[in-house]
C-alpha cells in the first residue's frame, strides 16, 4: 500500500512539473491597408547613400510586406524578435538591419527595423522601418500578446524614414502610413506550437526524491521475511 501511494505521488508530481508552458511563437505580417492614407516629410540636404535612396524610393510606392516573429516566453528587451522576410517596393536587402521590439504593457507594441552607418564621429546615415501598435482599452494586455486584431487598435501605423546627420547638416525623409493591415497571431497548422515546459532545479530535486523513496520501499519489501 505504501509503495502504491509513493509511486502515485511521484507520477502526479512528474506530470505537473513537466506540463507545457503556455507560450507561443507569434508571427506578425504588416502591409499597407487599402486607402490607409500616407504623409511625407522632407527637409535638409538630400545627400544620401544609394541604399537609402533605393529604400526611400520603395517607401514612396506604398507597396510593402514585412513578416516578423517573437516568442511570448522570451525575455525583454528583444523577446526573440526575428525578421522573417521584408520587402518595400523593389528593396529587399535587410541583411545589415537590426530588428527590435518595444513593449509597454496595456498600451504599446512597437516593431522597428533600423540600419545605421557611421563614417566618423559626427557623420551618421540611418534608415528605419517602424510599426506602431497602440491601444488604451485592453486589446494590448499586460503580457506580450499572442494575438491581436489590428483593426481594433487605436493606432496601427507604419513609417519609413532615412536620416543624415553631420557634415553639412541634417537631412530627413519620411513616408508614413495611417493604418496598416496584416495579422498578429500564432500560425495555424502547427507553425507555432506551445513550447514544452522544462523542469527547474527544484522540480528535478522533487522528482529524484520521489523515485528514491520508491526505490527504498522496494528494497524494504525484498528484505522483509515471508
Amino acid at each position: 500500500m505504501l509503495l502504491t501511494r509513493i509511486l502515485a505521488a511521484a507520477a502526479v508530481a512528474t506530470t505537473l512539473i513537466a506540463a507545457p508552458a503556455q507560450a507561443a511563437v507569434v508571427e506578425l505580417t504588416f502591409r499597407e491597408q487599402p486607402a490607409g492614407g500616407s504623409s511625407t516629410q522632407f527637409f535638409g540636404p538630400n545627400v544620401y547613400f544609394d541604399w537609402q535612396e533605393n529604400f526611400h524610393a520603395g517607401a514612396l510606392t506604398g507597396d510593402y510586406e514585412f513578416r516578423f516573429s517573437y516568442d511570448t516566453a522570451a525575455a525583454s528587451p528583444n523577446y526573440g524578435l526575428t525578421l522573417l522576410s521584408g520587402r518595400i517596393g523593389a528593396y529587399t536587402d535587410f541583411t545589415d538591419w537590426n530588428a527590435s521590439l518595444i513593449f509597454n504593457p496595456n498600451n504599446n507594441l512597437r516593431i522597428q527595423l533600423v540600419r545605421t552607418l557611421s563614417l566618423n564621429c559626427c557623420l551618421h546615415y540611418t534608415g528605419g522601418v517602424y510599426f506602431d501598435l497602440r491601444d488604451n482599452d485592453g486589446d494590448i494586455g499586460p503580457a506580450l500578446p499572442q494575438t491581436l486584431n489590428l483593426a481594433d487598435l487605436d493606432t496601427a501605423s507604419a513609417a519609413f524614414e532615412v536620416r543624415r546627420a553631420g557634415g553639412v547638416g541634417q537631412g530627413y525623409k519620411n513616408v508614413g502610413f495611417g493604418r496598416i493591415d496584416g495579422t498578429v497571431g500564432v500560425p495555424q497548422g502547427g507553425g507555432g506550437p506551445p513550447t514544452g515546459g522544462v523542469p527547474e532545479p527544484g522540480a528535478w530535486a522533487l522528482m529524484i526524491l520521489g523515485f528514491a523513496a520508491a526505490g527504498a520501499a522496494l528494497r524494504r519489501q525484498r528484505v522483509l521475511p515471508a
